[in-house]
């Protein structure tokens, strides 16, 4: 009986090898679905399902398609297909035939025969297969006669000769019989025989700069972009200049076109002067084109006039405004639109100052009168001085300033200098100039007992250290600092305190609260704290110097007597050996078996058969069985494709069968997960039967 999957099998990409496909003698009463195939032991073909009906795989294949190749004509691409010779088309199977060199032979070099029934050939002239006409031509005779070269010759006809065999020797007008190696030779028309010339040996063509050579049996193409060429008469090629379509004549003043040849493509007469347009522009407006016949008027714009002098001749004048003359001393004048003076009004000459008022940022405007003077005087920090006739200089001197006697604030008093590069004359805050922006000091810098406050964490070697840094560097690093002494019998140092801090015991005890430090602390002792704020004595590292005598309490000196068995030496004490070889005893089968002296060391140990009847032991079948049903777990399931079984195992080590829940009961094979420790998920493909199956569980390990 087959082995049933409920699940699809994926086998990751792996082969399925010496695989037999079903075998059943004809189709199965129903089919499982599209892609079912078994082998039709009774027909011997291979057999799918593919939704509707049963296809049939007979291993022979199948043609898809029919092409004619070169030279054929095929009836039809499918089905029945009749294949023949194609004698029509201009892929006809003579022109489609290749010589023997696998090239096509050129048609001028064709010559179609048949040698036998049926069968078609081609074959260059030279080629015939003359050699089955037999026979030597010995002589010819005709009614009219053949004249020496320079002669009429008359058209011979075979008519015109007579005898058996076409031949009348010795008769009026015969030409002599060729003698019988010459039957290769020709019948000239002054009556004698001459060889027959050898082949084409071909020809060298040129353009006058490169050659090239064809040979016998090569096509000469003439091509041109430009030129017309014809062979349609035979053994002439036709070149000739393509009509453009121009007609020949004479032109006037011609307006011409012509392509990339230099050709005249186009041509017509022009305007007696030839212009036929151009185009009129300015500053502004809009492009006009100016044709043959139309005027071209030029007139003047704002404050110019046009005048027409001559034929060819336009005077463009300026308007005029107001009046000419010479102005002295104008005291108005006149201007419109277009910034042309109208008018101008003469004025008085020049008279002297009347007066003019000064004004300062401060007190009241002064009026200057004819012969007054200024005075510049210069206030604090400003100094002046008559340089010359028409100048004064105003230097700023900052000794005059007056000695500030308060305490400079440096959030509100200013600092005046020049900024930006000198460019910009300024004040600023003085607590806004940072000390970055003033030059490095050239000697040592005193704080005058004052601190540096607000300094970053130091980077580079030369870089100033702030407490907070060598607090955290060194103080809680791990790295040794002495604190001082420390009174044992009072409380263990914690708050503050820093890894690596180090105390001397100047006092012994056991600390605060009694038995803090186990053994006792004796004076000299140091302790070590392990990290920053201690709290129990696992967080000290407690060194001793005073050890005393070890006691059953107290750690200390101690000594080994080596009548009890032990051996000391180098200071290290051993146990000697009891003379059982070291190992283990004992297995799933057998029991162990120990023999100890008086020191209670192992003298004996050996394996031993278990040995224990169910009576020997209380309860044994019942806590036997209790076990192993803990370790089982048996469920019916159907009626869907997913089951989630509640075992309660409590481990995912779990071992899961599934049976058909009918007869014969053979086991099924479905997929299996272990959703968590109590429960697991089965699925399978399609759905199953109500209590179709039957799902054993059993717990392995712990």
């Amino acid at each position: 009986m087959a082995i049933k999957f409920l699940d699809a099998i994926d086998l990751t990409g792996l082969e399925i090898q010496n695989v037999l496909a079903q075998n059943n003698p004809g189709n199965p009463a129903s089919a499982l679905g599209e892609g079912q195939f078994f082998f039709d032991s009774s027909a011997k073909t291979l057999k799918y399902y593919n939704g509707t009906a049963w296809v049939e795989l007979d291993g022979q294949g199948g043609v898809t398609g029919i092409t004619a190749g070169a030279g054929l004509v095929a009836s039809s691409s499918t089905g029945a297909v009749t294949i023949g010779p194609d004698y029509s088309t201009a892929k006809n199977i003579i022109l489609s035939a290749t010589n023997l060199a696998g090239t096509v032979v050129p048609l001028e070099a064709h010559v179609i025969y048949s040698d036998a029934k049926g069968v078609v050939n081609y074959a260059q002239v030279k080629d015939l297969p003359f050699t089955a006409n037999a026979g030597t031509v010995t002589g010819v005779t005709g009614t009219a006669p053949i004249v020496s070269s320079g002669g009429a010759t008359p058209a011979i006809s075979i008519n015109d000769f007579t005898g058996a065999n076409g031949t009348t020797a010795g008769t009026k007008g015969s030409v002599p019989a060729p003698a019988a190696a010459d039957n290769v030779k020709y019948l000239k028309g002054d009556g004698t025989w001459a060889t027959i010339p050898s082949g084409f040996a071909g020809f060298d063509i040129s353009d006058g700069k490169t050659p090239f050579s064809v040979a016998s049996g090569n096509t000469v193409s003439f091509t041109s972009s430009t030129l017309s060429i014809s062979t349609s008469t035979a053994l002439t090629v036709g070149i000739d200049l393509p009509v453009t379509g121009i007609t020949a004549g004479a032109y006037t003043s011609a307006d011409i076109t012509v392509d990339a040849q230099g050709r005249i493509t186009k041509v017509g007469d022009g305007g007696a002067g030839t212009m036929s347009s151009f185009k009129l522009t300015s500053d502004s407006g809009t492009d006009q084109t100016v044709t043959d016949g139309q005027t071209l008027t030029i007139s003047g714009g704002t404050a110019l006039s046009g005048v027409v002098g001559a034929t060819d001749t336009v005077t463009i004048n300026h308007d005029t405004f107001g009046t000419a003359g010479t102005y002295a001393y104008p005291s108005q004048v006149v201007t419109n639109a277009t910034g042309h003076i109208t008018s101008i009004t003469a004025g008085s000459a020049p008279g002297t100052m009347s007066s003019f008022t000064i004004e300062a940022d401060s007190g009241t405007a002064e009026t200057i009168s004819n012969g007054n003077s200024i005075n510049f005087a210069g206030g604090e920090g400003i100094v002046t001085d008559v340089a010359a006739t028409d100048t004064i200089n105003i230097v700023l001197d900052l000794s005059e300033l007056p000695t500030k006697s308060a305490k400079v604030d440096s959030k509100t008093d200013y600092l005046v200098g020049l900024f930006d590069k000198g460019a910009d004359q300024n004040k600023v805050i003085i607590n806004d100039l940072g000390l970055s922006l003033w030059g490095a000091p050239t000697v040592d810098l005193s704080m005058a007992s004052n601190k540096i406050t607000d300094v970053t964490n130091p980077t580079a070697a030369q870089d100033a250290a702030t407490k907070n840094y060598v607090d955290t560097t060194f103080a809680g690093s791990g790295a040794l600092i002495y604190q001082g002494g420390y009174d044992a019998t009072t409380a263990a140092p914690s708050v503050g305190v820093k890894k690596g801090w180090t105390y001397a015991v100047t006092k012994a005890g056991t600390g605060n609260p009694a038995g803090f430090w186990s053994p006792t602390l004796e004076i000299g002792d140091l302790v070590i704290a392990n990290i920053d704020t201690p709290t129990t004595a696992a967080d000290w590292t407690e060194i001793n110097k005073n050890i005393d005598v070890a006691t059953a309490t107290v750690q200390g000196i101690a000594n080994f007597p080596t009548a009890g068995g032990l051996s000391v030496s180098a200071g290290a004490v051993s146990l000697s050996a009891s003379g059982v070889t070291a190992g283990s005893a004992g297995t799933a089968s057998k029991s162990v078996a120990i023999t100890v002296d008086a020191k209670g060391r192992v003298t004996s140990l050996t394996d031993a058969d278990i040995a224990i009847g169910a009576g020997q032991v209380k309860n044994f079948c019942a806590e036997v069985e209790s076990c192993q049903t803990a370790r089982e777990y048996v469920e019916t399931v159907g009626g869907s494709d997913k089951f989630t079984v509640n075992h309660n195992l409590g481990s995912q080590n779990v071992m899961v069968q599934v049976y058909s829940n009918a007869s014969p009961f053979d086991t099924v094979h479905v997929t299996v997960e272990r959703t968590d420790k109590d429960n697991v998920t089965v699925r399978t493909a399609k759905t199953q039967a109500a209590a179709a199956l039957v799902v054993m569980v059993q717990k392995i390990g712990s």
